[in-house]
């Protein structure tokens, strides 16, 4: 973490800062608070990356994606166990969102390997 901030209202959150980069690499935001969401769960969010280009490390690291690989498994199994969809289209389309973004990070994962 480089940065946190509180919302002001509970609602709102900016923040702005400079950072050195000594090399390529990704910046992401997440956002979680103790309020809850209509269904009880806490709120919680996670941008996509931002990559840098830089001297050194290549942007795409593959233990980072392979950790978002992991994240998203454990992500996927709590809400299986946790979470209350409406009906099965809904937690397949749920599911898929997470599936596709798994992807996504096996591609990163193996494409940083060589």
């Amino acid at each position: 973490m480089v940065a946190e901030a509180a919302a002001a209202n509970g609602r709102e959150a900016a923040i702005e800062r400079e950072l050195p980069v000594a090399r390529g690499g990704w910046l992401a935001a997440r956002v979680s608070a103790s309020a809850k969401t209509h269904g009880g769960y806490v709120v919680f969010a996670h941008t996509g990356p931002v990559y840098l280009k830089g001297q050194g490390a290549p942007a795409r690291r593959q233990e980072a994606a392979n950790r978002f690989v992991r994240e998203i498994d454990e992500a996927m199994a709590f809400i299986r166990k946790n979470y209350r969809f409406a009906s099965e289209a809904d937690l397949a389309v749920a599911m898929g969102r997470f599936q596709r973004g798994r992807r996504y990070y096996q591609k990163l994962a193996a494409a940083a390997a060589g």
